[in-house]
């Protein structure tokens, strides 16, 4: 075997079972519970964390996290919905929000806000101008101290996913132009945000997991032209990949997960976060009912065990899965509830986007919004 340490989280190394069922042990949730919480003038009702680390050089648990009047369009800071913010820990519950007066927002440097868009496309002027970090990753060899940190964020002022980096993870230099545009993306009949990136240290490449639409499968990535590509009737989701060895040219564009025969007829997969843990992809993904569509977004109508979930999956290669829970998996299925929809992951023992989950062997982070807008550990 290559690494000492195996999960077995699949039946790749086992020969054959005898009266032996797999048993994942759900997490446990932190007594100290919401760890964070809309407290301030430019947070809004909201207070998504979707991007988090442990730097082991600083000894501090670090996070960026979503914020703004996201669900209130006639309170728009600045013309702005959301932006991303950023906060500390020592241990991983206890978090501070340090005013670093980092950007201007609303003529007011008195705050946390790290990244903000710079505009939003005509078309979607109606949202607010929309900005988020998604990952931030602890370069593994960086050229200077500049790019000590490298993030992907999704920005609506051209649809897509970015790239950034940054000497410290507070003051960040941004390309200027997404890395990957979808159909959807360009179509403008939605956006493809659910996106992820790791750096693959079995493969020493980057790594990007996203989600698409299953007409994308012949066309990943769009061309000139495909802004009046016809807007689908329905929509459904799944999970896409893509590598690169240079954060430059990116590569092997490819769809790797679908619903299969074992997951209910009417679920779409909502997004993918996931990290190496030893020799094993260890992965969180996301499915809710597929009752989307792109003309118009009908009431919600599937029960709660139907509902938003998160199920935990494994894979040898990064690309081809085994799910080895089905069940949700350490958050509610009830849409109701503060403790509902995605997990995001980072490298190792650290802390997390919405819910800090203490298991047995694969330390991990539960992310997401919901009507309550509060963070848990």
């Amino acid at each position: 075997m290559p690494s000492k340490t195996e999960l077995f989280l699949d039946d790749e190394l086992i020969e054959m079972t005898a009266s032996v069922t797999r048993q994942i042990h759900p997490p446990s949730k932190h007594r100290l519970n919401p760890i964070l919480r809309p407290e301030h003038w430019w947070e809004g009702q909201c207070v998504m964390p979707i991007a988090t680390l442990y730097d082991p050089g600083e000894a501090l648990f670090k996070m960026w996290y979503r914020t703004g009047p996201l669900d209130d369009p006639s309170g728009l800071i600045d013309g702005h919905a959301s932006y991303t913010a950023y906060a500390t820990s020592a241990d991983g519950v206890h978090w501070e929000k340090p005013l670093l007066g980092a950007v201007e927002l609303a003529g007011r440097r008195d705050h946390n806000v790290v990244m903000l868009s710079e505009g939003i496309e005509a078309r979607h002027k109606g949202q607010g101008k929309k900005l988020f970090i998604r990952s931030v990753i602890l370069h593994p060899d960086p050229r200077d101290e500049s790019e000590k940190y490298v993030c992907l964020f999704f920005d609506m002022k051209k649809v897509g996913p970015y790239l950034g980096y940054s000497a410290d993870g507070i003051n960040w230099r941004r390309e200027a132009e997404p890395f990957w545009q979808s159909l959807t993306d360009v179509g403008g009949w939605g956006d493809d945000s659910l996106i992820s990136l790791i750096y693959d240290p079995l493969k020493r490449r980057w790594v990007v997991y996203r989600r698409v639409n299953p007409q994308e499968s012949e066309r990943l990535v769009a061309q000139p032209g495909d802004e009046d590509w016809p807007r689908p009737d329905r929509g459904m989701r799944v999970i896409g990949y893509a590598d690169s060895a240079d954060l430059k040219h990116w590569e092997n564009h490819q769809v790797i997960m679908v619903p299969d025969a074992d997951d209910p007829a009417d679920i779409e997969f909502y997004g993918l976060s996931c990290y190496n843990y030893a020799d094993v992809y260890v992965g969180y993904r996301r499915r809710e009912p597929a009752t989307l569509t792109f003309s118009s977004r009908p009431a919600a109508t599937a029960s709660t065990s139907r509902g938003a979930a998160a199920a935990r999956c494994s894979s040898r290669a990064g690309r081809t899965t085994t799910t080895t829970t089905r069940s949700p998996w350490g958050i509610s299925p009830n849409p109701s509830s503060w403790m509902t929809r995605c997990i995001s992951t980072t490298r190792r023992a650290t802390t997390n986007t919405l819910n800090r989950i203490s298991a047995d062997l694969i330390p991990s982070s539960a992310a997401g919004c919901a009507p309550s807008r509060v963070t848990a550990s």
